[in-house]
Parts: structure tokens; sequence; C-alpha cells
């Protein structure tokens, strides 16, 4: 499984049951600008659908328009994110997220859609389930005000927990002094983006994020990290491996 990353790590762990190669603790590298990320968010992806019946746009009467249905869902998932979301907050990596990110319908202009389709991303706080975070949207949008028509919310395409391990854990520990060692400062902070270090603590391996280079440049069209950064990285993880 060595290609896939931390995905094959997990799959391995659960398939082996190899207690005896279990690792002490994980470190991910995504970037971090070098801080200790001890607190991530977790995710839930996928797509809701609304139906309608196709008529010519001359006769829009003569048929539903499901792109307006659609307008309604987007509306209640609106509140959602507003009124709902908002009350919540995570000391480190503040308050749970909805976003409508992707959105498809019609096929011509002439033509009123009987179909419409959006992609939604749910980020969840570290102690959610991403599950119960879906099946509770789905609860509030169909007892919405205004949605009286079937409203189909897809199987999510993307399942992700959220990641937390604790000040005195042995490896925050371990990376804080590192970091300091190297840097002279070690902050302990929380992101609100996601890594495979949930993957790892989901197996029972205290996992922290440390990484050079900045989250700003993930998936940008021109990434990079500073060399310094860099230089700088390798030589935490060499303090870190060191004092085993």
């Amino acid at each position: 499984y060595g290609y896939e990353g931390a995905k094959g790590l997990a799959k391995w762990l659960g398939e082996t049951c190899d207690l005896s190669r279990q690792p002490h603790y994980g470190v991910v590298g995504e970037p971090t600008e070098l801080s200790v990320v001890i607190a991530h968010k977790g995710a839930v992806r996928g797509s809701i659908r609304t139906a309608g019946v196709s008529a010519h746009s001359s006769q829009p009467d003569a048929g539903i328009n499901a792109i307006y249905r659609m307008a309604r869902v987007i509306n209640a998932l609106e509140r959602y994110h507003r009124d709902v979301l908002s009350e919540w907050h995570h000391p480190l990596v503040g308050p749970p997220t909805l976003s409508v990110s992707m959105i498809r319908g019609g096929q011509a202009p002439n033509v009123v859609p009987d179909e419409c389709e959006i992609t939604i991303d749910r980020r969840t706080l570290p102690a959610e389930d991403p599950i119960q975070a879906w099946k509770a949207l789905m609860k509030y949008v169909r007892e919405s005000e205004g949605i009286d028509f079937d409203v189909q919310f897809r199987q999510p395409s993307l399942i992700d927990m959220g990641m937390e391990v604790p000040v005195d854990s042995p490896i925050v520990q371990r990376a804080r002094n590192a970091v300091q060692v190297i840097l002279g400062r070690a902050d302990l902070v929380g992101v609100s983006y996601g890594t495979d270090a949930s993957k790892l603590a989901a197996c029972g391996i205290p996992s922290v994020v440390l990484g050079p280079g900045s989250i700003k440049q993930a998936h940008a069209a021109v990434e990079f990290i500073e060399i310094e950064q860099l230089e700088q990285a390798v030589a935490i993880y060499l303090e870190l491996i060191s004092r085993e």
C-alpha cells in the first residue's frame, strides 16, 4: 500500500491487526508554516438533486423548474450555515461550515430544466461524526419552509473524520520541543482544513501535522515552499527523530 500514503497504512493496519508494528506516533507533513497542528476539521461532501418537469421555455407553466426548486434548497442551506452551524465553536478550529461549491442544471436555454444538482462541502468539528452531520443536514433541509417536493441526497463522495490530539500527548510535546530547538519558538494551533492525520488517529496512532509551506499555496496554480522553511523542516524532523 506504499503508494496510497496514510490511507494505505490505515488499511494495512486494519487488515493485519499486527499491534507489534503499530507506530508510536505519526507526523503528517502538510504545510503548517512549521506550527504544530494538534486539531483540524473533518469533512463530508456529497450532492443534492432536485427533479422537475421539462417544458418549452415559452410555456414555463407547463413544466416544473428544477432550478427554481434547487434555489429554495440553497436558501435552506444558507440558513443552516448562518443560524445553526455558526452557533457552534471549537477553540482551535472555529465553527463548522457549509459551502455550496458546484451547481449543474438545464440542458438548453429554451427548455425548462427537469433536473438540477449541487455539490456541498460540510466541514465538521474534530469530535463530530460526519455521517451524523450529513443526516442532520438532510433532516433540516427536508423540514424547511417551502420544501414541498422531494429532495434527493446522494451518498456522500467523501467522509473524513476530524482530528484532535491532547496537548499533553507525548508526540505533541516531542514536536513542540523539536520546533523550539530549531526555531526558538513553537506554536500549537488548530486548522480548518483536513489532513491524513485523521486516518492515522483512527488507527490509534497519536499524530500531529507539521510541515513547511503555507496552506494558502496549496491547490494553487503555482505551489511552492520557501527554501528556508524546507531546510528548517528537515532540521526539525531530524531533531524529532534523533530524540527517540
